[in-house]
């Protein structure tokens, strides 16, 4: 099925779970769970990028492309009020890495969620373009 070619969800919920389930258990102490997030933080935009390049926008259904924005909201609000918001417990070399983890992986989800020219104009055939909030 090469559900990696079209399944923008799949990839969405990858991100979104490696931080939830990070921080919604006690496993470790809560120093070493935010250092934890930060790891992950760090290389999820770099494995976003390299999804987005394999994924192929005219075979992504519409419901798809207008259901991941959202679900890349939600990776959003896990950051800001799970991890972000826990960040006094670390010291200040650890807040600037997570915070600056948690900026630049934002700026990908923003682009994971609103692809290329392609696959706007794919949703504007479709009269989905405000599924990803742009104007096509």
């Amino acid at each position: 099925m090469r559900c990696w070619t079209w399944d923008e969800l799949v990839w969405s919920d990858l991100a979104g779970g490696s931080l939830y389930n990070l921080m919604a258990r006690e496993i470790a102490p809560l120093p070493a769970r935010l250092k934890n997030a930060t790891a992950r933080m760090q290389k999820l935009p770099a494995l976003l990028a390299q999804i987005r390049s394999q994924i192929v926008p005219e075979l992504v259904p519409s419901i798809h492309a207008k259901t991941v924005p959202t679900q890349n909201n939600g990776v959003i609000s896990t950051m800001d009020e799970m991890i972000l918001s826990q960040a006094k417990v670390l010291d200040a070399s650890g807040q600037m890495a997570l915070k600056t983890a948690a900026d630049a992986l934002r700026k990908r989800l923003w682009r994971f969620s609103r692809p290329g020219k392609t696959h706007r104009q794919c949703l504007h055939r479709s009269g989905q373009q405000q599924a990803l909030g742009q104007n096509v």
